[in-house]
């Protein structure tokens, strides 16, 4: 199967941009992590994909689902403000791990069907499925910015909706990507800076 992203129509700026953001075994750092797996996912009712990047930091496994495009299957949308067409945040965030590890765009990675043991929510357990990774990124090493959150649980009342249990748990969250040989954001390297000084920046905040 092809990649489900070639072709598709993204906004002219494909860059994450550079800015300090507001899972959780992993205390907030910036970590170096080799990308096990890639792989893309899709929403039940809709066209809404995902990429799943399965990360290992130092022997011990990261998880993180990011939504790449909406229900409709597009990964821009347009800003009621400004009436610009920009992409999706979670598009730009995978585009940059494409862009810092294989030096392309999402659409341009090559695909490969292999199978990975997910998790199915009918037989509540982990089984084997076929799924379509970016193996290109598979094996190379990535540097990630990961802050540790307390969130609500939630669940599903009568009505089907999630609501609050009172409950709290802790996760993580990616929230930057740094190419591995100089922590350079995509940023920084569309505008040819010649350091990297946003690593430091995000560690100041945080």
């Amino acid at each position: 199967m092809a990649n489900v992203f070639a072709g598709k129509k993204i906004a002219k700026d494909t860059i994450d941009e550079d800015y300090v953001g507001g899972g959780g075994v992993f205390d907030t750092d910036i970590y170096e992590a080799v990308i096990k797996t890639a792989y893309i996912g899709k929403a039940q009712a809709s066209e809404a994909r995902n990429v799943t990047l399965l990360l290992d930091i130092g022997g011990r496994e990261l998880r993180s689902q990011t939504w790449v495009s909406n229900k409709s299957g597009d990964v821009t949308y347009v800003d009621k403000k400004t009436k610009e067409v920009k992409n999706l945040p979670g598009y730009n965030q995978i585009n940059a791990v494409a862009l810092l590890v294989a030096g392309k765009n999402l659409g341009d990675l090559d695909t490969e069907s292999l199978v990975v043991k997910l998790y199915d929510f009918d037989a509540k357990k982990e089984l084997p499925q076929s799924v379509e990774c970016f193996t290109e990124l598979h094996g190379e090493t990535i540097h990630v910015a990961v802050q540790r959150q307390t969130v609500d649980k939630t669940k599903k009342n009568e009505a089907g909706v999630y609501e609050p249990t009172g409950e709290t748990r802790e996760e993580n969250e990616i929230d930057k990507f740094f190419r591995a040989r100089d922590r350079m954001t995509t940023a920084e390297i569309r505008a040819q800076a010649t350091e990297a000084t946003f690593v430091t920046t995000w560690r100041s905040e945080e």
